[in-house]
């Protein structure tokens, strides 16, 4: 299978992102979504799970009865670690031991499990949907978000996100977060770039699509 730009160590400073990484800025952006963030702290049920799918929110997990592999309803694979979540009780814990360690001393089982940042295409789960081929997403994906002037690298390292969440979720001004204004450009770009970008619609074209087969017959 021909490796994707960004999984070597000779990959160019263009192509240094993984699709993996991709996935995880359109979560970034799914979960402060305001519709996103109302329905997580709902209680969840079916109804309430299949309308975070049309978000790309998997609220599904697998749980373990009589040695066989059960389905829930559940948040606890998803990282709600965020401000602006505090309200929701989140209890993360992966069903396959992921971050549990063991204390050297006690020999107790701690739990350092925080979630994970993943979305999954709403179109995934459809009869006669088909993948896009991995490459041609990357190759796609890779052209969405403009690399120039840093933009692409303060999403990845979290720097738009900080200067959206500060401004657009807790209140604070421009002139907060830089007094002497010599960023002020950058920081309404970004918040406005996010504001843009929460949309289902934008931030799951960083994902691979799933398109119906019988479109094309």
């Amino acid at each position: 299978m021909e490796k994707l730009p960004g999984e070597t160590k000779m990959a160019s400073k263009k192509s240094e992102y993984t699709p993996n990484d991709f996935n995880q800025l359109a979560y970034e952006f799914a979960i402060r979504n305001p519709r996103v963030i109302e329905l997580l702290g709902l209680s969840l049920d079916q109804s309430i799970a299949e309308e975070l799918s049309s978000y790309g929110i998997y609220s599904k997990s697998i749980d373990f009865r009589d040695g066989q592999e059960i389905e829930i309803l559940s948040l606890r694979e998803l990282y709600l670690d965020y401000e602006h979540l505090t309200h929701i009780v989140h209890h993360p814990f992966s069903p396959y031991g992921e971050g549990t360690v063991e204390d050297p001393n006690t020999l107790e089982k701690i739990n350092e499990y925080r979630g994970d940042k993943f979305l999954v295409h709403p179109n995934s789960k459809k009869p006669f949907f088909r993948k896009e081929n991995e490459l041609e997403a990357y190759r796609r994906i890779n052209q969405l978000i403009e690399s120039r002037g840093g933009k692409l690298q303060r999403l990845m390292d979290g720097t738009t996100f900080k200067h959206y969440d500060a401004i657009k979720i807790m209140g604070q001004t421009v002139y907060s977060l830089d007094p002497t204004r010599s960023s002020k450009k950058t920081i309404k770009s970004d918040i406005s770039f996010v504001s843009e970008w929460i949309k289902p619609e934008k931030y799951l074209q960083l994902i691979p699509q799933y398109r119906s087969v019988l479109a094309s017959l």
